[in-house]
């Protein structure tokens, strides 16, 4: 989950503008989410900053 996660996030980090930013992310669940569905949130969060 921590790789999907760190793939996910470099990918929409290099789309988006917000260069200088620190992101910290906190996953706690026992399913695991496909790559598409963690791409979806975390770009809906981006869009939310």
């Amino acid at each position: 989950m921590k790789r999907r996660i760190r793939e996910a996030v470099i990918k929409i980090h290099s789309e988006t503008n917000l260069k200088n930013l620190s992101i910290v992310i906190i996953y706690k669940s026992r399913n695991i989410i496909s790559f598409k569905e963690i791409i979806k949130d975390l770009s809906f969060i981006f869009e939310k900053l």
